[in-house]
């Protein structure tokens, strides 16, 4: 992976402000897309070919504390 360089303060700053636009304490999105959820994904889903097509193991960053460059809407 290339170094990254830090978030200038203008974007740690209007990201901030950004984030005070959001209902972050509001769940309903989560009740939402959960609604009629039969079963989590138990690993990865394959192709016919053998490729991964998904594989809910790799999105573990986005458990990972939020970056200061990263609009918080992404993050929920």
């Amino acid at each position: 992976m290339a170094d990254q360089k830090s978030p200038s303060p203008a974007t740690v700053a209007a990201i901030a402000e950004a984030k005070l636009q959001y209902a972050m304490d509001d769940v309903q999105d989560y009740v939402d897309a959960e609604r009629g959820l039969i079963a989590p994904l138990p690993g990865p889903v394959m192709g016919a070919d053998g490729h991964i097509i998904v594989d809910p193991t790799l999105q573990s960053f986005l458990a990972a504390e939020q970056p200061d460059s990263v609009d918080a809407s992404l993050c929920r």
